[in-house]
């Protein structure tokens, strides 16, 4: 009765009052895969056991050539200064471009044209799995999607080790926790949901494979749209409140098991699967599809079964074909042992599953205690 009365709130809030749609553009990838070397030296040095340092999943720039960022638009400032955002679940820090960067590849936003800009000052370093990012953090007023946020405490990245977004983005959203936050800043989505800005404290996201036309990604703010995905709704229990980390059953290999009983988030700021080098290994010496795309069509299936739930990502979703060629999205990596995953479900994945967060729902565990579960929805998506 509980999950039912749920499912009955998520489906009837696409066209709620506090449920705003926000349209994501995709910008095909020209970068070298290079710097998968860059994430793994990152993740040893900097984030070895006993660090004690916050690790934000974003690996937009270090991504394989064809492989697509998918952004939005927000305006900062007064008069709006508007730009292209990666919508990230995996962080949670609002940053952007400061116009004062000399290394960050574009210039961004300039707090000296806006007449609603407040100083803070407060440094800002956030490491991330493909470099480091700094700057100080100021305070303006922010619109999406039509919605005016007042007050809201952002970045200003004045320096790039390596830059995370280029243009047309020019900085990030977090849509993680807020434990996740550098400086303990208040999530952009989280204020507007204590704003009453939002319905509900749910979001959902699509992604297409198109990189251009109509839909090629949907953020949903305050709701999910049901126009987009098909039922069931496999609901998945969040195991910790940082990541979005959700316990996979198994990995398998066109139903061969590979791995029992591991934790995978699922990170929008992520194109391919990332997983321990063992296993991929072994997936990827099963998938014999050639450079010059032979193969494709006889390649296996790589299956996550997620809350009982199987769903299969066929070469269409974890091969990226560019001029004729086809290149991998699937990638080995050891992962600091503090963290709560051992797989990132990139936007392979997503291109495949519609996933809402649904951080609202109050299960009673005692009698005289309430205690918060946080659920990852996931549904097929609908051609």
């Amino acid at each position: 009765m509980f999950i039912a009365l749920t499912l009955l709130s998520l489906v009837a809030s696409t066209f709620a009052s506090g449920v705003i749609h926000i349209p994501l553009a995709a910008r095909p990838r020209t970068e070298p895969p290079a710097l998968h070397k860059h994430i793994a030296t990152v993740m040893e040095t900097e984030f070895g056991v006993g660090a004690g340092k916050i690790y934000n999943e974003n690996l937009t720039n270090a991504l394989p050539y064809g492989s697509a960022a998918y952004y939005g638009t927000v305006t900062i400032g007064t008069p709006p200064q508007s730009f292209g955002f990666d919508f990230d679940t995996g962080s949670s820090n609002f940053w952007v471009v400061s116009s004062s960067c000399s290394n960050c590849g574009q210039s961004g936003y300039d707090h000296s044209k806006s007449s609603t800009y407040q100083s803070n000052g407060e440094p800002l370093a956030i490491q991330y799995g493909s470099g480091k990012v700094s700057g100080f953090l100021s305070e303006d007023v922010a619109q999406i999607a039509g919605v005016h946020v007042s007050n809201v405490v952002f970045g200003e990245i004045n320096d790039e080790e390596v830059q995370p977004v280029r243009p047309p983005i020019a900085g990030l959203v977090g849509l993680a926790y807020k434990s996740l936050a550098q400086d303990a800043v208040e999530p952009l989505v989280d204020q507007m949901y204590k704003n009453g800005d939002l319905a509900a404290n749910i979001f959902g996201m699509y992604l297409s494979s198109r990189t251009s036309g109509k839909q090629q990604g949907v953020l949903t703010l305050g709701g999910v749209d049901t126009r987009l995905f098909k039922g069931p709704m496999v609901y998945a229990p969040i195991v910790q409140d940082a990541y979005y980390a959700v316990h996979l059953d198994s990995v398998a290999l066109s139903g061969q098991v590979l791995a029992n009983k591991v934790h995978a988030i699922i990170d929008s700021g992520t194109s391919c699967a990332i997983g321990p080098p063992a296993i991929v290994n072994e997936i990827t010496k099963n998938i014999n599809i050639g450079s010059d795309c032979s193969g494709f069509d006889s390649a296996p299936t790589i299956d996550f079964t997620v809350a009982g739930k199987t769903f299969s990502l066929t070469a269409d979703d974890y091969m990226i074909k560019v001029g004729g060629q086809c290149q991998l999205c699937v990638v080995g990596a050891n992962f600091p042992r503090q963290l709560p995953f051992s797989w990132i479900l990139g936007d392979v994945w997503a291109v495949k599953v519609y996933t809402a967060y649904d951080l609202s729902l109050i299960h009673i565990s005692e009698p005289t205690r309430h205690a918060q579960i946080s659920y990852a929805v996931l549904c097929l998506k609908k051609k």
